[in-house]
């Protein structure tokens, strides 16, 4: 593979046989990636927390309904 740098780029690079452009500087790769699974880590979270409110509600629906028959069977 052959690289020609890009003007007015310290860090990215074309390689000449596919065209791809290509960075170079691995700091920013490595702060890209960290990036990426934060934002997947927040969206895990996210959708779990979305999970445990909908059960909380199923719960609050099962137990409302409960104190309706009790106070239905009392009258």
């Amino acid at each position: 593979m052959e690289f020609v740098k890009i003007q007015d780029s310290d860090s990215l690079v074309r390689d000449l046989s596919s065209g791809a452009v290509i960075n170079t500087n691995t700091t920013d790769y490595q702060n890209y990636l960290a990036r990426k699974n934060s934002s997947k880590d927040m969206k895990q979270q996210i959708k779990q927390n979305a999970d445990k409110i909908k059960q909380i509600e199923s719960d609050m629906s099962e137990i409302k309904q409960l104190l309706i028959t009790l106070i239905n069977k009392e009258r």
